[in-house]
């Protein structure tokens, strides 16, 4: 395997450490070729992992684990087929191609996950609530979208699009908040030049006060600043002029 790329391995630890050792064990890497971890990123998902909240477990989860491996089986079957189709919209929305790009990326940590799911469900012992909840926790504002995906055959097209519409929402956010940060930089540019001008106008005036205090002390004005000498090549060409 290559050499491990250390922005993408923090990236998916960041989101699950399981996708941590997928990358590590198998070289699982959904991002594109020269992806950098940003300060940025980490806030973000950082900021997610807040909005984790105890799940309470679905019915099929009583089952046994080869039957519950079976949820587990639609619910990739159904990821797969939203990877797929959100994958062929990416040409035609330019607006919000980075948005879609992250929605199928996480797309693409579910199916890996669920993947892994299904091979650790062949242990008996195994405990499906926690792989559901492994699987769950990678994105707790997009899972929801997916939970009927372990019991039935989604209506892709639907899905696609509530998928889609959360990708343009985020882009609108995001160009929304880099108006802002815009306006507050040229609100504080503002701010900063109405300082330098009322210093500058506090500093003529202590100037103004200094002067008249010499003239009053002293009964004198300060002699102007006498005139520059002209050039030498000024003053030859004079005396020159004048000796013809």
């Amino acid at each position: 395997m290559a050499e491990l790329n250390i922005d993408v391995l923090n990236t998916l630890n960041l989101i699950s450490e399981d996708l941590g050792k997928a990358y590590e064990e198998g070289g699982y890497n959904p991002f594109e070729e020269g992806y950098g971890l940003s300060e940025e990123e980490v806030t973000k998902l950082l900021d997610s992992k807040k909005l984790i909240k105890p799940l309470v477990a679905p019915k099929f989860l009583d089952q046994n684990n080869k039957a519950v491996s079976k949820n587990f089986a639609l619910s990739l079957e159904n990821t797969q087929k939203l990877i797929t189709s959100l994958e062929s919209k990416l040409d035609a929305r330019p607006d919000y191609v980075n948005e879609l790009k992250e929605n199928i990326i996480f797309l693409k940590n579910r199916r890996e996950l669920l993947s892994r799911a299904i091979e650790k469900l062949k242990n008996i012992n195994e405990d499906s609530f926690a792989l559901y909840t492994m699987v769950y926790d990678i994105d707790p504002v997009l899972s929801p979208m997916l939970d009927k995906s372990f019991e039935e055959e989604l209506s892709i097209d639907v899905l696609a699009y509530d998928l889609e519409s959360n990708a343009k929402l985020k882009a609108k956010l995001k160009a929304l908040k880099a108006q802002q940060i815009e306006r507050q930089h040229e609100l504080a540019r503002q701010k900063l030049l109405e300082q330098e001008a009322k210093m500058e106008k506090n500093s003529q005036k202590l100037r103004r006060e200094a002067l008249a205090q010499f003239t009053a002390q002293t009964g004198l004005s300060p002699k102007p600043k006498a005139k520059k000498p002209a050039s030498t090549e000024k003053t030859s060409a004079r005396t020159e002029e004048k000796s013809k």
